[in-house]
């Protein structure tokens, strides 16, 4: 999160990280000691200051408005499919993520759900703006390298 911060905000920004209630924030304790994380290293290490951070999860949405588990639906489907999707082919084929640009291959070991997930995150068409980032450990387990990856999908 403060890697995303620290590069996509500006001085003196209200900042509100919206996440679904995931075993990070599972409850009011946890949700206020990620919040106190999160402020430590802002301050610590950013090259500027944020105003407020405020952490929001789906749990605070009232049955009425689902305004929250709406916003988190898109980014969370995708997610999961391009988890899915890195997952097999990182495991099976190490060596496949050598070039920036993929073109998928063979796609029939994914669901057709996670296809057309897949495909609709790829298109770079459509006016929802998406970066992925692969993030991958090295040989020696204590480094990690980060690629942008910019898919070439071609689903049917």
């Amino acid at each position: 999160m403060n890697f995303f911060l620290g590069g996509l905000t500006k001085p003196k920004q209200d900042v509100t990280w919206i996440t679904d209630q995931d075993e990070i924030v599972a409850n009011s304790i946890l949700s206020e000691a990620f919040l106190e994380m999160v402020t430590i290293v802002t301050q610590s290490y950013f090259p500027h200051s944020l105003k407020d951070i405020t952490i929001a999860t789906t749990a605070s949405n009232n049955r009425e408005n689902m305004e929250l588990e709406d916003l988190t639906a898109i980014p969370d489907l995708l997610a999961g499919a391009f988890s899915e999707y890195f997952t097999f082919y990182y495991k099976n084929y190490p060596n496949y993520f050598a070039e920036n640009t993929i073109s998928v291959p063979n796609l029939e070991s994914m669901s057709k759900k996670t296809r057309r997930i897949l495909h609709f995150g790829s298109v770079s068409s459509n006016s929802l703006k998406k970066m992925i980032l692969l993030i991958t450990p090295e040989q020696n387990k204590e480094d990690f390298s980060i690629k942008y990856i910019k898919l070439d999908m071609k689903i049917n």
